[in-house]
């Protein structure tokens, strides 16, 4: 095949273009109960384009992918194709990143190891967490993958880095006398620690366990509810996407800049950064899709929102500089540890059908399908309930732990108490 570029260049009509593309490695691991089924070495590579047409005082943009199967003929057909559709979409004019020649190296200590072998300490690290009588890991799955991820456009723009994703997929089953009960964990991770490994799948064996004999309640008293890293992740990507510069664009956000997410607060004010890098986070990049260098930003400042942030295109139309498309969202920690947040009584969230923010109707709430409920005295499973409230007042009075997890998109406390809650 003709070099890429070379190609997309031919077509006279293209006035930019990008590329993105993503090698991966992976080494795989498939168990049936502790019993190894199937090894998997998968090698791949994944190439998309993104031509931009200038035309009648605006820009068009049209994506396609590449693979290895096309000819030098194919792909120009897929120009044209993507010539055309451009030519029918009208944004305003912005400009491409330009003039960056960079390869990031990785910085996980996955590096000092091979695939394999990280494969096979993740495997130990799992099953030292398979000890319970009436419990046992069902399946296991194992994926541990080194990405190469690059970008360059027309503008002279040429990134790439080294990203590494260890996926953990495992059902923890529980066997009782009246049936059995199963759950299903994924956990990421791009740092090898084999402590935190097994705490994490035995905090599932405990979770199943705690769903076999969960019950669920007449009635429960409005208690403290305290919230893990998953729903506070969901809670705080609407919260900040609210600040994002497409939304703003588009006139969509409801919370300028300026105002005072937790009016009349009582608990602990939220400092909220979008940040590149965390360690141990699969999420962190050096730069975003569109080659933009992430930049570190503070969003939520004492419960205030402080700035707006997001990409090169939106950031362009605004006027405004861009921080690039952040993928990770800091909360600062408290100062309460996790035993001081548990004093009074409480229902902890372990698992739910997925927690609902609607700012506009400033509504929280969600069906939880295991939970912890302490009466003061002792601590029993619960499930079949569900919680609501106000999300402008929930927010004054959150509590926040000086523990940090990390989930996802999200870093911060282990565990946030809110009050204000109902439970039905």
């Amino acid at each position: 095949m003709m070099n890429l570029e070379k190609l997309i260049l031919l077509n006279k009509e293209v006035t930019g273009y990008k590329i993105n593309e993503v090698k991966s490695e992976s080494f795989q691991l498939f168990f049936v109960h502790k019993s190894l089924e199937t090894i998997r070495n998968n090698d791949t590579k994944t190439v998309e384009v993104t031509i931009y047409v200038n035309h009648d005082g605006a820009i068009g943009d049209s994506n396609f992918k590449v693979y290895t199967a096309y000819t030098d003929e194919e792909i120009k057909e897929k120009i044209a194709q993507a010539v055309a559709k451009a030519k029918l979409v009208s944004n305003e004019p912005f400009e491409l990143p330009s003039k960056e020649v960079i390869d990031y190296p990785s910085d996980s200590n996955f590096e000092n190891y091979s695939l394999e072998e990280l494969a096979k300490l993740t495997e130990e690290a799992v099953y030292k967490a398979d000890s319970y009588k009436d419990g046992s890991i069902n399946a296991l799955e194992i994926f541990i993958t080194k990405n190469i991820k690059a970008v360059k456009n027309s503008n002279g723009l040429n990134k790439s880095e080294v990203t590494y994703d260890a996926m953990i997929e495992a059902i923890p089953t529980w066997n009782g006398e009246r049936e059995s009960v199963e759950l299903y964990e994924q956990y990421h991770f791009n740092e090898f620690d084999g402590d935190m490994i097994t705490s994490e799948i035995d905090d599932k064996m405990k979770a199943v366990k705690a769903r076999y004999e969960a019950i669920k309640p007449e009635s429960l008293p409005e208690v403290n509810i305290l919230l893990r890293p998953e729903e506070m992740g969901t809670l705080l990507s609407d919260v900040l996407m609210d600040l994002n510069y497409r939304v703003v664009y588009f006139k969509a956000n409801k919370n300028p800049v300026g105002t005072n997410l937790q009016e009349g607060a009582k608990g602990d004010l939220l400092n909220v950064s979008g940040v590149a890098r965390v360690k141990g986070s699969v999420e962190s990049r050096f730069f975003d899709s569109d080659g933009t260098k992430l930049n570190d930003t503070l969003i939520i400042e004492d419960g205030i929102a402080k700035r707006y942030w997001g990409g090169m295109r939106y950031a362009q139309y605004l006027k405004m500089e861009p921080t690039g498309n952040l993928p990770i969202f800091k909360l600062a920690l408290g100062n309460r540890s996790v035993d001081e947040l548990k004093k009074e009584p409480y229902l902890e969230v372990v698992s739910m059908s997925g927690i609902q923010v609607d700012l506009l109707s400033d509504y929280i709430g969600g069906e939880v399908r295991l939970g912890y409920y302490f009466d003061g005295t002792k601590v029993k499973s619960v499930t079949g309930i569900s919680i609501s409230g106000s999300l402008s007042n929930v927010l004054k009075n959150m509590y926040l732990s000086n523990e940090e997890e990390k989930h996802g998109r999200y870093s911060g406390p282990k565990l946030t108490l809110f009050k204000g809650f109902s439970i039905q």
